[in-house]
């Protein structure tokens, strides 16, 4: 028998994340870059590391601190 339920959300890979210390190192730039008042600036790294959800935990927790910046997560490659 095979259940229709679906599985939990710690059990799901796009839902579960958690601020890992590089997330909150990747936080701190961003924060040293808003303060700074940089127009503009890019998170490099390789291939499937984190780097769209680290910036979705970062988004999610200005949102809830109430703190307001514009982020553009376009993506572009070259």
């Amino acid at each position: 028998m095979t259940s229709s339920r679906e599985p939990h959300d710690l059990l799901h890979p796009i839902f579960f994340r958690l601020e890992t210390p590089a997330v909150r190192a990747l936080a701190d730039h961003l924060q040293f870059w808003i303060e700074s008042g940089i127009t503009g600036g890019v998170v490099v790294g390789d291939a499937r590391i984190g780097k769209t959800s680290a910036i979705d935990i970062i988004q999610n927790r200005m949102n809830s601190l109430r703190i307001t910046a514009n982020v553009n997560t376009d993506f572009y490659v070259t």
